[in-house]
C-alpha cells in the first residue's frame, strides 16, 4: 500500500545546548530502553527516561513533516517517528541520519510500537464519518487501521483495516497487537500475519487513549457522542484478555477529553484526566481539568483532584494533560490552568503545584529528582520533583508542543514538536 522513500537530510544545529540550563551531574537513568517497545511511552508509568550506551555529541533538529503530534518510539539507537503528514521515519539518533522513510495512507498521530524486526503504526484521522443510534458518532475517514513494517527497511509487512480510525498507539502482548478504534471496537491482531484474532465491541470511540496492558488486563478510555460535542458518556474500560470480556467499565463525570488521555498505571491504581466543565465563548473554549485515580481491579474511584481551569486559544485535540505515575506520586500538567501538579498516589493529597509559562498537555518525565516539563509554547522547564521549585528554563523556544513528552535516553534529550521538528540535544552533562 505504501512505498519506502528516500529522504534528503539537512541537519540544523540547535542554537543552544540544553546542557546550558539543565542540571549536570544528576544520576543517569538505569532502566534500559524497553525491548520490545510494546506500549505507549514504553511502559505504563509514562516515564520516558532510559539508559543507553550511546549519546549525541551535539544538538540538531530534523524537519520531518507538518506536525509531530507524539513522541517517537526508541529501539536501540533508532527513533521511529510518526508525522501528521502521513509519514513514518526511522532515524539513527547519534548521527541524525534517516535510515528510511515511508509514506502512509492516512495521518499518524501516535507512537509506533516495535517488537524485534516489526514496527506497527495506527492510522486514521479525527473526522467524524457517520452516526450510529447504538454507538453514537463514529470517528475516522479514509484508510484507517494498523500497518506493520520491517524495522530495518520500512517495507510493508501487512495491513489491517478498521472501521473508524486507529489513531491511538497500539499495544503488543506476546504476538498479538491490540488497539481500540473510532468505532469503539477493541481489535486483537496477529503480529506476524496481520490477521484478526478476535475483537470486542465497547462503546463510543477512542481518539488517542492508548491501551495499556497489565497482566491479562487491558485498560483504555472512550467517549460517546449521541448528539453534538460534548460527550454524553466517558468511560474507562478494563478488558480481560484471557476470557475476552469486559471486566469492568466505569463512567466518569467528565464531558470531554477522556478518549484523548492515555491511562497511567502504577501498582493497584490507574490514573486518567478529563474535562468536567466546558464554557464556550470569548477567545476560545473555557474548561476545567480533573485527575481521577481508579482501583485497577474494580474500577472504583479511589480519589479525584481538581487541576484548575482556564481558557484555551482554540479547541485542541487534547484538552487535558497526561499523567505520570511513578514512585508513589502522580504528576500532571494542565493545558488550561498553566500549572503542574504533584499528588500522593495513595491518598490524592496535593503535594505541590507550580505555575509554568504555558499550558501543558504532555506528561512530565522524572529524571533523578528533577521533573522535566514540555510547555505547549515550546519551552522546556525543569522543576524539583519534591517541592515544585523552578530549577531551570530553556531560553530557546522549540515551537508549539502538543501531547509529545520529552524522551531522555542516556545523555540525549529528544523532543517532537507540532512544527514538524524533532529536536535532539545532549542532556545533563
Amino acid at each position: 500500500m505504501s512505498q519506502t522513500q528516500s529522504f534528503s537530510l539537512t541537519l540544523h544545529p540547535s542554537r543552544q545546548s540544553v546542557s546550558a540550563w539543565s542540571r549536570a551531574g544528576a544520576a543517569m537513568p538505569t532502566v534500559p530502553v524497553p525491548s520490545p517497545w510494546a506500549v505507549f511511552r514504553g511502559q505504563g508509568s509514562h516515564n520516558t527516561v532510559y539508559a543507553a550506551s550511546w549519546r549525541v555529541k551535539s544538538g540538531y533538529a530534523l524537519k520531518l513533516g507538518t506536525s509531530l503530534a507524539e513522541a517517537p518510539a526508541i529501539s536501540g539507537s533508532t527513533a521511529y517517528q510518526e508525522t501528521m503528514s502521513d509519514q513514518l521515519y526511522a532515524i539513527d539518533i547519534p548521527t541524525g541520519s534517516v535510515a528510511w522513510s515511508i509514506g502512509l495512507p492516512n495521518m499518524a498521530v501516535g507512537t509506533p510500537v516495535v517488537d524485534g524486526q516489526t514496527v506497527v503504526v495506527g492510522l486514521g484521522n479525527s473526522v467524524f464519518q457517520r452516526y450510529s443510534r447504538q454507538a453514537g458518532w463514529i470517528r475516522g475517514t479514509g484508510a484507517s487501521g494498523l500497518m506493520a513494517l520491517n524495522a530495518k527497511t520500512g517495507h510493508e509487512l501487512w495491513w489491517y483495516h478498521t472501521s473508524g480510525e486507529a489513531m491511538a498507539t497500539p499495544a503488543i502482548q506476546g504476538k498479538t497487537v491490540y488497539d481500540v478504534t473510532g468505532a469503539g471496537r477493541l481489535v486483537a491482531v496477529d503480529l506476524l500475519t496481520g490477521h484478526e484474532a478476535w475483537s470486542l465491541q465497547l462503546a463510543g470511540f477512542d481518539s488517542t487513549s492508548s491501551p495499556v496492558i497489565v497482566g491479562n488486563h487491558l485498560y483504555v478510555a472512550t467517549n460517546a457522542y449521541f448528539a453534538s460535542y460534548p460527550a454524553q458518556r466517558s468511560t474507562v474500560w478494563s478488558i480481560n484478555l484471557t476470557n475476552r470480556r469486559v471486566a469492568w467499565a466505569k463512567n466518569l463525570p467528565v464531558k470531554s477529553g477522556l478518549s484523548d488521555c492515555s491511562v497511567a498505571v502504577d501498582g493497584a491504581k490507574l490514573y486518567i484526566a478529563g474535562v468536567p466543565d466546558i464554557m464556550n465563548g470569548g477567545r476560545g473554549p473555557g474548561l476545567s481539568n480533573r485527575l481521577f485515580a481508579l482501583n485497577r481491579m474494580t474500577g472504583r474511584i479511589a480519589w479525584s483532584a481538581s487541576l484548575g481551569g482556564g481558557r484555551l486559544q482554540a479547541l485542541n485535540e487534547s484538552e487535558e494533560g497526561t499523567p505520570l505515575a511513578l514512585g508513589q506520586r502522580v504528576y500532571i500538567g494542565s493545558p488550561a490552568a498553566h500549572r503542574v501538579f504533584a499528588f500522593n498516589a495513595a491518598t490524592g493529597h496535593p503535594l505541590w503545584s507550580r505555575r509554568v509559562n504555558a499550558g501543558v498537555m504532555a506528561n512530565p518525565v522524572l529524571w533523578g529528582s528533577d521533573l522535566l516539563v514540555a510547555g505547549m509554547n515550546g519551552q522546556l522547564e525543569l522543576l524539583n520533583a519534591n517541592t515544585g521549585r523552578m530549577m531551570g528554563r530553556d531560553p530557546v523556544l522549540m515551537g508549539p508542543i502538543g501531547a509529545a513528552s520529552p524522551v531522555i535516553v542516556g545523555g540525549t534529550l529528544i523532543q517532537a514538536t507540532l512544527g514538524g521538528q524533532l529536536m535532539v540535544q545532549p542532556w545533563g552533562h
